[in-house]
């Protein structure tokens, strides 16, 4: 199964498993999604591998909690994670990463 990069919009029960073994430090009820704050994931064999939160501001966005699992580390997915979420916002010109 291929690696799919997803803005997610609700979340599953498994999507919030994931979520938490992801990000331990965040309760479920802190990750609330809207058109200006987002999250995106690396979905493969309908797991969450890695997600990253989008804040965008007109023309500015900034990304922040980006998280690999660690059992998918060193595989690239971080960075086709980012180019993915780059390339789905053309209309933002200035990021910054926190």
């Amino acid at each position: 199964m291929k690696l799919t990069i997803i803005r997610l919009e609700k979340f599953s029960d498994q999507d919030r498993i994931d979520l938490q073994k992801i990000w331990p430090e965040y309760s479920p009820s802190s990750l609330q999604v809207d058109d200006n704050h987002r999250i995106y994931a690396a979905r493969f064999n309908e797991r969450l591998l890695a997600a990253v939160r989008v804040t965008l501001s007109g023309t500015e966005g900034a990304l922040d909690s980006l998280r690999v699992r660690e059992v998918t580390r060193r595989r690239g997915v971080g960075q086709y994670l980012l180019e993915e979420v780059l390339r789905n916002n053309p209309g933002v010109s200035c990021w910054w990463m926190a």
